[in-house]
């Protein structure tokens, strides 16, 4: 679906009338002389939040980095993937599963990072999206330096770093490979900027200060492709799917490879937990 659509449906779904709404605008508000002007696309996920770091600052900071693999298992087996891989280097993360394309209330989950839409307490839905993207953003931090750099809040909000996401079906990741873009219409594929807002390749949208800006270049897509096709991965499995990818933030690999055997064997014993509350389902 095409980002804009998403935005437009999102409020729709939140029966949104406010007359100074601009769904192109990732921040809460922008103001003239003291007087709110504009309100955002963050206002509409979050509510009246003047001073939008303190709140996100309040969310990042709880989180530990290596958690996000669970979640990210956790959401492989919410959409009833059978396949999970993991790869980083030194500059990349990424995450890719066969599951079931995203629908639009599993995407509002997955930006809504503060809380879970998706989350009921049966075996139906066992993963919590939104608070697995919480601590994915924590992965662009830079570990050699403050609490606000380490936790991923400075590159939020002055760098607009964030993950690429790509969902889709009929096999479009063959596409993708090739560099092709005509399949983005009807499948989703959008960088997640401010947390919670999905811009599309080369869209141009407003930035916290509500000035026009692309903030998802196309060359951005490219470096993920490129990171994609030097991995080892069965394509044949992958006729539906996501991916999730992420530049890493200085010394985020070191963590995760500092944390590869304590990973393997979380994924395995989460593997197992899900397996049995399954059953018991």
């Amino acid at each position: 679906m095409n980002t804009k659509k998403y935005r437009e449906y999102y409020a729709k779904t939140k029966e949104d009338t406010d007359s100074l709404r601009d769904l192109d605008f990732i921040g809460c508000y922008h103001k003239i002389n003291g007087k709110i002007v504009k309100k955002g696309f963050f206002n509409l996920f979050h509510g009246d939040k003047p001073r939008e770091i303190d709140f996100l600052r309040s969310q990042v900071e709880i989180a530990e980095d290596s958690q996000a693999i669970y979640e990210f298992l956790q959401n492989a087996v919410d959409a009833n993937a059978t396949s999970f891989y993991i790869f980083w280097d030194k500059e990349n993360f990424l995450v890719i599963n066969n599951g079931n394309k995203f629908n639009e209330e599993d995407i509002s989950s997955i930006l809504n990072f503060s809380q879970s839409t998706k989350f009921n307490g049966t075996n139906e839905n066992i993963g919590k999206f939104g608070i697995g993207f919480k601590l994915i953003h924590r992965l662009v931090g830079n570990d050699n330096s403050n609490e606000d750099e380490a936790n991923g809040l400075n590159a939020i909000t002055k760098k607009y770093s964030g993950p690429i996401l790509f969902s889709w079906d009929n096999n479009y990741i063959k596409q993708a490979l090739q560099n092709k873009l005509n399949f983005i219409n009807d499948h989703w594929l959008f960088k997640i900027l401010y947390t919670n807002f999905p811009s599309g390749i080369d869209e141009k949208i407003k930035n916290k200060d509500y000035i026009e800006q692309v903030l998802f270049p196309k060359s951005d897509y490219q470096e993920m492709i490129s990171f994609i096709i030097k991995q080892d991965i069965n394509l044949e499995s992958l006729e539906h799917g996501s991916i999730f990818f992420l530049k890493l933030g200085k010394g985020k690999s070191k963590l995760l490879d500092s944390e590869k055997e304590n990973i393997k064997h979380g994924i395995r014993y989460s593997l197992n937990i899900i397996q049995e509350f399954t059953k018991k389902g």
